[in-house]
């Protein structure tokens, strides 16, 4: 009894370390995805800098706030 008790509970060890890592995974792409989004709004707010379109605007435009805007162009 005790030998198909260790044999079920290592399947079920091995099951859960299987969906950690898959939740792991997902995470770091969720993030990944986040990071990408981030920089791409950044680049954005530069570009509409360098066109000299007023910080109230861009952050508007871009769903950031005027101390974000003010942030990245200091950045630069």
């Amino acid at each position: 009894m005790e030998s198909s008790e260790a044999h079920l509970k290592i399947i079920l060890d091995k099951e859960a370390a299987e969906r950690e890592a898959e939740l792991r995974i997902e995470e770091a792409r969720a993030q990944g995805i986040k990071q990408g989004i981030q920089e791409m709004r950044e680049q954005v707010i530069k570009n509409m800098l360098t066109q000299g379109l007023p910080h109230k605007k861009i952050a508007t435009y871009t769903g950031s706030t005027i101390e974000e805007v003010e942030k990245i162009r200091n950045e630069e």
